[in-house]
Formats: C-alpha cells, sequence, structure tokens
C-alpha cells in the first residue's frame, strides 16, 4: 500500500469550502422547490375540496328551502365564499413565496 502524502495550499482548501458552501445552497434550493410543489399541490386539493364542501351545502341549503331564497342569502354566501379563498390563496402565497430577506433559507 503506497500512500502519498502532499501538502496543501491553504487556497486549494478554501476553494473546496466554497465548493461545498454553493452545492450546499443548491441542495437547500432544490428541497426549498420540491416542498413547495408539495405543499402548494396539497393547498390546491385542499382548496378545491373546500369549494366543493362549500357549493354542496349551498346546493343543499337551497333545496331545503324549495329553491326559495331571498337575493340577499345568496349575495352574503358567495360574498363569504369569495372573501374565504382570497384570504386562504393569499396566506398560501405568502407562506410559500415570501420575499427574500425575510426569513428565507438562504438568510439563515
Amino acid at each position: 500500500m503506497n500512500l502519498r502524502i502532499r501538502k496543501v495550499r491553504f487556497r486549494e482548501l478554501e476553494s473546496l469550502g466554497e465548493a461545498s458552501d454553493a452545492d450546499m445552497n443548491v441542495r437547500e434550493r432544490r428541497l426549498d422547490l420540491r416542498l413547495k410543489g408539495w405543499w402548494g399541490s396539497l393547498l390546491l386539493i385542499a382548496l378545491i375540496g373546500l369549494m366543493a364542501i362549500n357549493e354542496y351545502l349551498f346546493y343543499d341549503y337551497l333545496r331545503s328551502n324549495h329553491w326559495k331564497v331571498d337575493g340577499s342569502t345568496i349575495n352574503v354566501w358567495l360574498g363569504a365564499s369569495v372573501v374565504q379563498l382570497v384570504t386562504l390563496a393569499g396566506v398560501v402565497v405568502r407562506y410559500l413565496f415570501h420575499p427574500k430577506g425575510k426569513g428565507s433559507i438562504s438568510d439563515s
């Protein structure tokens, strides 16, 4: 077994450290994108499910009242649905795509 020991310059070690930092940043970014994709898909399915449940409840309410419902009731119901969806979508977008510099992975 022939072991060769060579002297390593400090600059070579420094460049190795920079390369590993860059690799770590790439790995963190890939993980971040994968998690965002997973959460985004899950929350999209949840929002679609929420709307489906909301629409079913509205249909059931209309059917139980023999399709005779005041117009203001429909306006309030639909308005509340839109507000709920926009708020949830805003929270999800803000969580998944927060601006750089505010708790992003690259800052830690």
